[in-house]
Parts: structure tokens; C-alpha cells; sequence
């Protein structure tokens, strides 16, 4: 039979259980496209790799790519990560500071102004919005501030390859740009997706029942605010899809697919079981259709490359001489 691997980058920051699920939303992908290989009466099999670990960043994703997937020879990598590197509490002016844990004191935001005025003056709206430091009904009211654009940035419109992207963009797009390549010198592809952030304007969420999202979102991004990290994880979801649009790759908008329910979340970024499969059937659907054309192409199944294993690094002992406070000590290694 004709074999056809793929294979998945992700990474991930805060929800370490994620491990104690069954199966990995790219595990699931590569069971649904082998159904779909039957289903079509396509001779080939899909291989799926889960490749990511927790914590990692762009630039480790090019170590893997470079030094576990490509002696795999795979014919197509998926990069799904947005979190580990989304630096955006320090875009905020004044600057504030993330907190460690939720205070109790919190003030909530509720409406400030009575509905009587508020109906019938937009002035009192904004007013009302103002008292709660513009924040949504039931965030905690955040510390006035507002956001700093780099100079030279579009929120809208944003060049890729600007030296001045926020959110560690700039780095990421250089280490995108490695990744590709590297994929390209074995024949390869890359796919890029949008990333989910649960954030949003009025977004519903209980102090108890949502626990870990509350927290994440009103700690580790404090001082913003739920619409300033919607509207960050926006800009960003927008340079992916321009990154795939200039580079010529694949876009899987995953984001605008997955729906901002709290109960398919553990926290801002991760997951439930169900909300994995969820997320794995939208990334299924968008590669069939890429996949189905590469197959009726004749692009895939390729021939295997003449790329090997690598043996594994050294584990002999070799000793080093090194200085301590004056003295000369000896270690091993």
C-alpha cells in the first residue's frame, strides 16, 4: 500500500493533563483521514505525529523540525501554537504588572450608570464604561490603560516581514520562514493555522465554575482587558494567514471555526477531551480538501527520500577540567 505521513506540530504552556487524555488532536486527525482514505478507495495510509510538548516556542519548533521530523522524511507539517510566545500585557500603557493569583477583592464590572439614563444617552454609556475602567459585566474592572502599537505597525493591514512586529511575531515569521525551507529541501509542505485564544467582549465566565480560564485571563494578562486580548489574538491569527498567503501554503483558519464555549475549555489556550475533538475534526475538514487535490494530482503518495535517522547523541562519560572560587575541580559528563 502507497504511505502517506503527516505529521503535527503543537505546543502548549499551561494545561499539562492534556497528557491524560486518550488520544492528541492529531491523532484523531490521522484516524479520521485514514476513513477518509478508505471512504474515497484511495490506496494510501496516513501516518499522524504528534510533535509538540509543553512550553515549547518557535525557535524550539525549528530545532525539532530540523533534528526529529525531518529524518522522518514527512510529506506535510502543521503548525498550530500562539500562546507560548503572546507577550501582550506589554503592550499595555501604563505598563501593569501580571499577577501570581485572583484577588478576592476584585471589584466586578456592573453597570454604574442607571439604565434610565443609559438607554436614552450615549454620553451615559460611555460614562458607564469609563467607571468600569472599560471593562465587560462581569470582568473584574482593570487598571485604565491603553494599548501601544509599535510605529510603523497595521493593525489591520500588517506587513509580515516587518522588523517591528509585536507579540514576538517578528521571530516566529524567521522561524516559520526556517521551517518551511526546511520542509521544501525534502520535498515537504508546510501548513499553517490560525491559533484560539477564549477571549472576548462580555464573555460569561464564573470566578468558580471557569476557574482556570478566570485565572489566566485575569492574572498572567492583567492588566488587560478580555476585548484588548480578542483583539490582539486577532492581529495574530492575521499575520499567520498573510504569512500563508505571501509564502504560498496552506491556511487552516481554525480559530473562526472553533466556538468560544468555556465548556470546551480548561483554560484560555487548552482544551477539554471534547473540545480536542472538536478542534480535530475542524483541522481534518480543512485538510481533506488540500489533501484529495495533492492525491487526484498525483503529488502524493511521493516516493520515500533518502533521508536517515540520525544516530543518537553520545551518552560516553568525558571528563573537564573547570575553576570554582580559585580552586580547580573536576566533573564528568
Amino acid at each position: 500500500m502507497a504511505r502517506r505521513r503527516t505529521t503535527s506540530g503543537t505546543g502548549s504552556t499551561w494545561n499539562a493533563s492534556a497528557a491524560n487524555y486518550p488520544f492528541s488532536f492529531p491523532e484523531r486527525v490521522g484516524y479520521w483521514l485514514n476513513r477518509f482514505a478508505e471512504s474515497s478507495h484511495y490506496d494510501v495510509h496516513f501516518e499522524a505525529l504528534n510533535a509538540g510538548r509543553e512550553g515549547l516556542n518557535s525557535q524550539d519548533f525549528v530545532a525539532i523540525a530540523r533534528d526529529e521530523l525531518l529524518p522522518l522524511d514527512p510529506d506535510l507539517a502543521v503548525y498550530y501554537e500562539g500562546a507560548n510566545q503572546f507577550d501582550a500585557p506589554g503592550m499595555a500603557f501604563p505598563r501593569g504588572t501580571p499577577r501570581q493569583e485572583i484577588n478576592p477583592r476584585d471589584p466586578v464590572a456592573t453597570h454604574r450608570v442607571p439604565e434610565a439614563i443609559r438607554a436614552h444617552l450615549a454620553l451615559a454609556n460611555l460614562l458607564d464604561r469609563v467607571l468600569n475602567g472599560f471593562s465587560s459585566l462581569s470582568e473584574p474592572r482593570k487598571p485604565l490603560h491603553v494599548l501601544i502599537w509599535p510605529a510603523g505597525v497595521s493593525e489591520q493591514n500588517p506587513n509580515i516581514d516587518s522588523p517591528k512586529l509585536p507579540l514576538h511575531l517578528t521571530r516566529i515569521v524567521k522561524d516559520l520562514d526556517s521551517i518551511r525551507a526546511g520542509m521544501q529541501s525534502i520535498g515537504g509542505g508546510l501548513a499553517l493555522c490560525s491559533f484560539e485564544w477564549l477571549a472576548k467582549d462580555g464573555l460569561p465566565l464564573s470566578a468558580t465554575r471557569h476557574a482556570f480560564i478566570y485565572k489566566q485571563l485575569n492574572t498572567v494578562m492583567w492588566p488587560l482587558r478580555y476585548s484588548e486580548i480578542r483583539r490582539m489574538a486577532d492581529f495574530q491569527n492575521r499575520v499567520y494567514q498573510r504569512y500563508a498567503e505571501a509564502r504560498g501554503i496552506p491556511f487552516l483558519d481554525i480559530a473562526s471555526a472553533l466556538p468560544q464555549d468555556p465548556n470546551l475549555f480548561t483554560d484560555a489556550i487548552h482544551m477539554t477531551d471534547t473540545g480536542e475533538r472538536v478542534k480535530a475534526w475542524i483541522v481534518f475538514e480543512q485538510l481533506v480538501p488540500l489533501i484529495r487535490k495533492q492525491i487526484q494530482g498525483g503529488q502524493l503518495p511521493r516516493p520515500a527520500g533518502s533521508h536517515a535517522l540520525r544516530p543518537p547523541p553520545s551518552l560516553s562519560a568525558s571528563e573537564m577540567s573547570v575553576r570554582c572560587d580559585g580552586a580547580t575541580a573536576r566533573s564528568s559528563r
